[in-house]
């Protein structure tokens, strides 16, 4: 198996990711492990009241776990694309706690 990288994500079923976390594997067995630890943190975010289990976008509390393989084979290859995303959902958590603030939602 040719190693690439995969993501793995918490998804209302909007499709608005809570969590994510990227993993380069290279075997089935790594796939597998990635998205068991991945499933475990989450879990034991939840368990530990570090997060609460909700979409602040739709306020949905139905989620559940992804796993995909993208179109990177390596993390290096894949960190500037993952920086945006991650920016990017900075920018719309700020604008849902100022929009909060104003009593607009």
């Amino acid at each position: 198996m040719k190693a690439a990288v995969y993501i793995a994500q918490v998804l209302c079923p909007d499709r608005h990711c809570i969590l994510a976390a990227a993993m380069e594997c290279e075997t089935q067995e790594e796939i597998d492990q990635f998205k068991a630890e991945f499933e475990k943190q989450f879990s034991g975010l939840i368990a530990g009241k570090h997060i609460d289990p909700w979409c602040g976008i739709c306020q949905s509390r139905h989620l559940r776990a992804e796993m995909k393989k993208t179109k990177f084979a390596t993390l290096e290859e894949a960190n500037p694309h993952i920086e945006a995303l991650g920016l990017a959902q900075l920018y719309t958590r700020f604008v849902i706690d100022e929009r909060k603030k104003a009593g607009l939602n």
